[in-house]
């Protein structure tokens, strides 16, 4: 079981986002990211969204099935090279998790028709204290 995770964690070349990733956010790593990648649909993942200083979102995993953070399913072309721009990008440190703001851990995911997949996401990995919740888990909405 766990050789089969680590096989996954190897070849997964899916990427789950939710907020300045999306397409049309009007940042370079937006751009980067649909250059290096062909999106796939909207999708969603069980979480809850918060607004960090109204800057950008950030995601928490949740065990209650009808919390759903809304985003875009990409599948990316060369997933280590474009991992080298957007960890640093999302403050993501695989090396050391304890200065990563995000980490970047495999999620399972929703598409549009109902597939269940797994993807790559960037959850939070520091404290919600302060930080309003984005009740409708759509941050194109917020």
């Amino acid at each position: 079981m766990i050789t089969d995770q680590i096989m996954q964690d190897i070849t997964c070349n899916l990427l789950f986002v939710y907020g300045t990733l999306m397409r049309g956010m009007g940042n370079p790593f937006s751009e980067q990211l649909s250059t290096a990648s062909d999106f796939l649909c909207p999708s969603t993942i069980q979480g809850r969204l918060y607004d960090v200083r109204g800057e950008y979102p950030c995601a928490v995993a949740s065990l209650d099935p009808k919390e759903l953070i809304y985003g875009e399913l990409y599948r990316l072309n060369d997933p280590a090279t474009l991992f080298q721009a957007l960890d640093p990008y999302e403050d993501c440190y695989p090396e050391d998790g304890s200065r990563s703001l995000f980490i970047r851990m495999i999620t399972p995911v929703t598409t549009r028709s109902n597939d269940k997949v797994n993807a790559w996401i960037y959850f939070w990995n520091s404290s919600l204290n302060g930080l309003p919740r984005i009740a409708n888990g759509d941050y194109r909405c917020h």
